[in-house]
């Protein structure tokens, strides 16, 4: 084989790889996008409220789990559970709402923010007292100045926790990675490593900067 045809099947050989890899990054791309969790920006009817920050929408294939997005309300048993899924249940249950999907959760919920009928639902429920706003996932200022205001006013869980729980003595431990503290008597108390923690000395102080009580606490002081 002659120089010219020996740099022509080298030239061939080099093209063939080049679109080789070309093929295969597109196979990738495409792969990577069918596989993407779809965008939700739409709308449906709620057919159920589970608790004050998750709900189900009717979808095509059956109910779409719904979980709002930068807030967080007692978990089931604890003081104000009931009413704050009341209170979500009366701005939303068999309405039509509109979603905004921010992300999904580790449950396959979507995320979202939530409108009804020119309501921001995640807003309104830190408004009304019924949620926290969930520091860890948002950074929207205006969610805080609300929780700030319900606090002050002592309207809905607020109400609660001053009234029960301001007079219990500290020192707690508050996680700044969650906004979230643990009093004495908490099972996670102690696992709270010493580079990542903030000493309160009551709950009262930690809930004025913001943080709220772990999930796991005991009940019986309240």
């Amino acid at each position: 084989m002659g120089c010219a045809e020996g740099a022509a099947a080298a030239y061939r050989r080099s093209m063939s790889s080049r679109l080789g890899l070309r093929s295969l990054l597109a196979s990738t791309i495409i792969a990577l996008t069918l596989s993407a969790p779809t965008v939700l920006g739409a709308s449906g009817r709620v057919v159920r409220v589970a608790d004050g920050d998750s709900f189900e929408i009717a979808g095509p294939d059956g109910p779409i789990r719904v979980r709002l997005h930068g807030i967080d309300t007692p978990e089931h048993g604890k003081p104000y559970w009931s009413e704050a899924k009341k209170t979500l249940s009366d701005l939303i249950y068999g309405r039509t709402v509109e979603l905004e999907e921010v992300d999904r959760d580790r449950y396959g919920r979507v995320v979202a923010r939530v409108r009804v009928d020119g309501v921001d639902v995640n807003r309104e429920m830190v408004r009304r007292g019924a949620a926290w706003v969930y520091r860890k996932h948002s950074s929207d200022r205006s969610f805080v100045e609300l929780e700030e205001d319900a606090r002050r006013a002592k309207r809905g869980l607020w109400a609660l926790r001053d009234s029960n729980r301001a007079q219990r003595s500290g020192p707690v431990i508050g996680n700044p990675r969650s906004f979230i503290y643990h009093r004495p008597d908490c099972p996670d108390y102690g696992r709270v490593s010493a580079r990542n923690r903030v000493v309160f000395s009551s709950p009262a102080a930690a809930e004025a900067a913001g943080y709220h009580e772990a999930r796991n606490c005991p009940d019986d002081h309240r």
